[in-house]
Order: C-alpha cells, then sequence, then structure tokens
C-alpha cells in the first residue's frame, strides 16, 4: 500500500478532515484509509505546499488525524498509512509542530512497541522520530520563548494591553487571550516531546519559573501537569546544572502556593533526586545548585502535609542535619579566621549558604529524629443490642410465667352464648357494673 502510487482521486484536504471526524471506528476503516492516503496526496504536490499547509492547520487535521491513529493504533495498514503521510511532511515545520503539538511522538513510540515484529515500521519509525526531533527541537524553542513572554504576564494585564493596542490601531473586535494554563501546558507539551534536547529543557524551565511568578499560577497550577514532567526531567538530567537549579527554583516555587501542591511535589521523590547528587554539586562548588535546593526544602517544609513526608525519610533527615552542622562549621571556621570575613563571600571554599528558617527550626523542634509511626489502637465497637421483634409471641419455657398471671376475676367479660336479636353476642355485665349503675 502506498499513497504516492495510488489512482485514488484526493478530495479537498478540508472535506477529507471534516469526513475522517464523521468515519465511525472501527466500522469505516477502508474509508478512513483512503482519506488518509487523499491527504498524503494533497501534500505530496509542490506547487500548493503552502496553501494545502494553511488548509491542515485551519482544519486542525493533526488534532483529528492522531486521534483516530491512538485508537486504531493495533491496525497495521492505518499506522503504514501515518507513518507514510508523517514520512511526506517531515520537513514542513509548521505541520511538524503540529504533529508534535498532539502528542504524535508518543504515537510513533506506541506504534513501535505494538507493531516491533513488521520490519518496514521497525525499520522507518526510529529514523522518522530523530528526524523529527531534529527539526522539531529549533522551531520548538522558538514557540517556547513567545510562550515564556506572554507568561510574564497574567491573563488579565495581557488583556488590559490588547484592548490599548486596539484603541491605537484600526483593528477593532473581542480580546481573546489563552488561559496562563494553557499557555503552560503547550510549553511542557514541548518539554515532555524534547527531553533529550538540553536546549529545549533550559528554554522550557525558564518559561515554567515565569509562569511560577505569574499571578494566575497559584489558581491555575492544578491544571497542569507540570510536575510530573519537570520529575521526568529531573531524572534524565540529574547532573546538568544549569537543568538541576531550574527544577528546583519552579519547584520551590510551586510548593509555595499550596500544602496540596507541596504534598503532590513531595509524594514524587524529587528532593530525594537532588540528595542522591548533592555530593557531586558540592564536589564542583555550584553554590547556586546547592542554595536553591535548600530554598526547595524550605517550601516543602512550610506546610504540615509535605513536612510529614520529609520527616518520615532517613535520607531527607541526614541531609538537612549535614547541611546545618557544615553551616556551622563554616561560622566557627570564619570566626577563628579573621582574614577569612572579608573573602568569604569571594572564597569559593568558603562561601556561605544560606539555610532557610524553616530547615533551621524543623530540625530543632524534631531534634533530627524520623517520626514514630504512629499505632493505631483497635476501636472496640460498641455491641448493638438485636432489634425487638414485636410480632414474636411468648414460647413456652422462654418467659417468667409470673409476668402472664391471669388477670383478676371480673374485669373483662367472659364471652356468653347467647346472642342479641341482632345475631350479636351479649355482654356479661360484671356485678360492679350492675351496682354503679343501680341495675337490678
Amino acid at each position: 500500500m502506498g499513497a504516492r502510487n495510488s489512482k485514488i482521486i484526493p478530495l479537498p484536504i478540508p472535506v477529507a478532515i471534516k469526513r475522517i471526524g464523521q468515519c465511525l471506528i472501527p466500522d469505516d476503516r477502508n474509508q478512513l484509509l483512503d482519506l488518509f492516503e487523499m491527504i498524503d496526496i494533497n501534500m505530496c504536490e509542490e506547487k500548493d505546499v503552502e496553501v494545502n499547509t494553511k488548509q491542515l492547520q485551519e482544519s486542525n487535521a493533526m488534532m483529528v488525524m492522531m486521534k483516530v491513529a491512538k485508537r486504531m493504533i493495533e491496525d497495521v495498514d492505518l499506522v503504514f498509512v501515518t507513518v507514510q503521510l508523517v514520512e511526506t511532511i517531515k520537513f514542513n515545520t509548521p505541520i511538524v509542530m503540529d504533529f508534535i503539538q498532539f502528542g504524535g511522538l508518543d504515537i510513533l513510540d506506541k506504534a513501535y512497541r505494538v507493531h516491533k515484529d513488521d520490519e518496514l515500521l521497525a525499520g522507518s519509525i526510529p529514523n522518522l522520530r530523530k528526524i523529527l526531533i531534529a527539526i522539531g527541537s529549533p522551531a520548538s524553542i522558538v514557540e517556547i520563548n513567545k510562550e515564556s513572554l506572554n507568561l510574564q504576564f497574567c491573563r488579565h494585564c495581557q488583556e488590559i494591553v490588547e484592548i490599548q493596542r486596539q484603541k491605537l490601531s484600526d483593528k477593532k473586535g473581542p480580546v481573546m487571550i489563552p488561559k496562563s494554563s494553557d499557555r503552560i501546558n503547550r510549553v511542557l507539551k514541548f518539554m515532555d516531546n524534547f527531553l533529550v534536547s538540553k536546549d529545549v529543557q533550559v528554554a522550557a524551565l525558564d518559561a515554567v519559573i515565569s509562569f511560577a511568578r505569574n499571578a494566575d499560577a497559584p489558581r491555575s497550577t492544578h491544571e497542569t501537569n507540570l510536575i510530573p514532567v519537570l520529575l521526568s526531567s529531573l531524572k534524565l538530567h540529574a547532573k546538568e546544572v544549569s537543568i538541576v537549579w531550574r527544577v528546583a527554583m519552579a519547584y520551590s516555587l510551586v510548593s509555595a502556593f499550596s500544602g496540596d501542591i507541596a504534598y503532590d511535589v513531595a509524594k514524587t521523590g524529587a528532593h530525594t533526586i537532588l540528595i542522591e547528587n548533592y555530593a557531586h554539586y558540592k564536589k564542583q562548588n555550584n553554590h547556586l545548585v546547592q542554595q536553591q535546593i535548600l530554598w526547595f526544602f524550605g517550601s516543602l517544609l512550610t506546610w504540615p502535609p509535605s513536612k510529614r513526608v520529609v520527616n518520615k525519610q532517613m535520607e531527607s533527615m541526614d541531609f538537612l542535619k549535614m547541611v546545618i552542622q557544615d553551616f556551622e562549621d563554616l561560622k566557627v571556621k570564619m570566626a577563628n579566621d579573621p582574614a577569612s570575613k572579608k573573602k568569604g563571600y569571594k572564597d569559593d571554599k568558603l562561601f556561605v549558604l544560606c539555610v532557610p528558617l524553616n530547615i533551621r527550626s524543623f530540625i530543632r523542634e524534631t531534634n533530627g529524629e524520623l517520626a514514630r509511626k504512629s499505632e493505631r489502637r483497635a476501636e472496640k465497637k460498641a455491641a448493638v443490642k438485636e432489634r425487638r421483634n414485636f410480632d414474636e409471641r411468648p414460647r413456652f419455657g422462654t418467659v417468667q410465667s409470673t409476668i402472664y398471671t391471669q388477670g383478676e376475676e371480673g374485669l373483662i367479660a367472659k364471652p356468653n352464648d347467647e346472642e342479641d336479636e341482632y345475631g350479636n353476642e351479649k355482654r356479661k355485665i360484671p356485678d360492679w357494673e350492675r351496682k354503679l349503675n343501680n341495675m337490678s
């Protein structure tokens, strides 16, 4: 199957994309294959590249096609047609950026795992992915820098600027400003797709820091996947100074927003990764990284939920005690050497790290000891009496006979066999009632 050798007469791109969105999966499989091939044929026309590119972007083609490819990833024919289309547009930078933005690289990775036995796909997908990353990295940095500039202002400020800009120009119309969470999610998507590229990571982390300083960040951080993406970057570049201090700074800023966010950050174990590599930073005298790690711990220890997480980890407690001990030793050394006071901050060996107050108070309160495991006592449940069944009558031998003794004679009339003229049984009147009513 090959789109370039196909004799199918292609539909216009907007019409083909509309029909793809209307197809039922997997019932309209053959129709989807034809439509994908039609788009591939259109994109092969070199004279109409600009027009076709514009139509693809305006019709959200990559979003629609990636949704279909994701749901039919098991179909080898549809995966082949999708890979063939990507081969066609791999040097078209705007379309490649849309492809990456809507999860195209993840789909290629999954297709490679699912169809690893197919020689053609197993050989073409890795090379195609390398080409897309090489083309997409510089373009993604440009897009990230644009978003980073916008993230320096909150959404309300951007609306005010846009309104004033319209007043000074002839352009009139409604002001549509994307949410800050949408902007940073777009940046994080690029960051996640290009984890290997250090330049992309640095640019994206600068945008994340701008977002964390934005007035919209405290209430919109929950709408982003900032925490897991930063963790992936930290794991892959744990010894890259330019990335590590930015990750620590971004984590420290967002952890200061609320206890829930700080707890989510602490659960990922990002601080333990920094502890494991702290000796490497210390050996190289990377004071910027060391200081930022301490600010990160200071943010975590601000909130009780994240503080409990740190207090339960032996490596975290040992690290904080070591930092304070180094700080005390350095103060003693500087006090005993008057000459070191003058060159203290200039000399790398005598650089004084600022230990946040949260860390010092935390160690003082806990005495550097781990939190004790709370032993939950088994709750004794009170015995619940069974509900009385009022319909149940007493059985012989199960109740005290004295309670059910016969009543006094004459209080209740005994049945009489005599009947009145209506056939009802006559009531026998007791003697006390006769005397009371003066009846003879």
